[in-house]
């Protein structure tokens, strides 16, 4: 309830004034001073309210601005993390002699898909 009162007594008292740091805000909410007039002392002095007739500009907040940053980074790392895996399994089947004239007997003949095969020959006969 202080932390409203004194936001809504910034912008009316400094002429639409705005706070450049909400935890100064809490700080001052949480030991407000005892009378009106030292509240009107300290807001005028504080470096926390920017805007309005302070004569502080107000920084504009990068995080604000720049929230769709997030999203684009996320996407170029999964683009990267998936071209990765492509590029790795391309080699892996590059390195069993694909070519176009493979046939999908010599593709099963490669040692990884032979390894595999072999795995589960021996699940089975274990079974």
């Amino acid at each position: 309830q202080m932390r409203r009162f004194v936001k809504r007594y910034i912008r009316k008292n400094f002429d639409g004034a705005d706070i450049a740091d909400t935890e100064d805000l809490a700080q001052f909410s949480a030991n407000p001073p005892d009378s009106m007039y030292e509240v009107q002392r300290l807001l005028k002095n504080a470096l926390w309210i920017c805007g309005g007739n302070t004569k502080r500009t107000c920084r504009v907040s990068v995080s604000s601005n720049l929230w769709w940053w997030n999203y684009a980074l996320a996407s170029v790392g999964a683009a990267t993390v998936l071209t990765c895996m492509c590029v790795f399994i391309w080699v892996k089947l590059e390195h069993c002699c694909i070519k176009a004239e493979t046939t999908l007997t010599d593709f099963a003949r490669c040692k990884p898909f032979r390894e595999l095969n072999e795995d589960d020959a021996a699940s089975s006969d274990s079974h």
